[in-house]
């Protein structure tokens, strides 16, 4: 997958060797600094500095061309857990979400008309159709800063969908 973008001019670190299965691989460092550390202070006082502005407005300028110029000439069957993004794949991730965040917090909720909502979301979500790479990891903690600027990290679980706005 990193070979692919970055032949498609996309930041991400280049892979210098890999084992013949590639299960093990060398490659480019690219320091220490996570978008998510980056824009700490104002993930901590809801006030985001110019600086933080600025990396957050890079980082979610890329994400089409990850999404678009990413599935160009794309082998979608290296994709995992699966090659393409179906109604288990949505349900499977809204659940996570009910689960780790909704549950974990305490926050009441009906459950039967959340899993009516989350019926109803993967409906309206597979009725287009146009062909993506879906970053379904993209978060702050899966972006590297690198002399000021956004490089990308654990897209290996993307897969083709049929949809463009889906993060």
């Amino acid at each position: 997958m990193a070979e692919h973008f970055r032949k498609k001019g996309l930041p991400v670190p280049e892979v210098y060797c890999s084992s013949e299965d590639h299960s093990f691989y060398l490659q480019e460092d690219l320091g220490d600094t996570l978008l998510f550390n980056a824009i700490e202070k104002g993930r901590t006082s809801s006030v985001f500095d110019e600086q933080e502005r600025e990396l957050l407005k890079k980082t979610i300028t890329l994400l089409p061309a990850i999404q678009f110029a990413g599935a160009d000439g794309f082998d979608f069957t290296k994709c995992y857990p699966q090659e393409e993004f179906n109604q288990r794949s949505i349900l499977w991730d809204l659940n996570y979400f009910k689960y780790c965040f909704l549950k974990a917090t305490g926050m009441e909720f009906q459950e039967d008309r959340l899993e009516d909502d989350f019926q109803k979301m993967s409906d309206v979500l597979l009725r287009n159709s146009s062909a993506t790479f879906l970053y379904r990891d993209f978060q702050s903690r899966n972006v590297m800063i690198k002399d000021r600027e956004p490089w990308f990290i654990d897209f290996q679980g993307g897969e083709e969908k049929d949809l463009s706005i889906m993060m």
